[in-house]
């Protein structure tokens, strides 16, 4: 007879039938993301007739096709990797942890300390930097970030 090991895998069939039966859990695929601009334009080209729905129908052509020129950007990220006169940096703000981080509920809602954190990448050398300060240093101004840029 047949010993299951603790390390052998279980089948495809198996872990979907586990799942669906006792977990009641469902597998869907993955929806592509779109932005307000795109779900406004939308809706209003559904919902105009005649030459309105045609001016309509041309912005949301002109908005997706700036959405393509963005994504050719990263030409450009692979161009730095091999062009010494090119550099492209990313920027993103990262969300704000607040210290310290105790969960209690009476403590959660009092005045807590606020950490920030800029990342930074670099496509000439593909590393990231990561600048961290706490609110009582500044906060998350264009002054305060073009300070850190500095």
């Amino acid at each position: 007879m047949y010993s299951v090991n603790e390390h052998d895998p279980v089948s495809l069939s198996t872990y979907k039938q586990v799942f669906y039966t006792n977990f009641n859990l469902r597998f869907k695929t993955v929806k592509k993301d779109t932005c307000k601009t795109c779900d406004r334009l939308t809706v209003s080209a559904a919902s105009a007739e005649g030459e309105q729905k045609t001016l309509v129908q041309e912005e949301h052509n002109m908005h997706i096709q700036s959405a393509e020129t963005a994504k050719k950007a990263d030409e450009d990220l692979k161009r730095a990797t091999h062009d010494a006169t090119v550099e492209t940096l990313t920027y993103d703000l990262l969300k704000v942890l607040s210290l310290p981080r105790i969960p209690t509920n009476i403590v959660y809602y009092k005045r807590q300390l606020s950490m920030f954190n800029l990342g930074v990448h670099s496509g000439s050398n593909n590393k990231g930097y990561f600048y961290v300060w706490m609110e009582n240093e500044g906060g998350r101004g264009a002054q305060d970030i073009g300070s850190i840029l500095f």
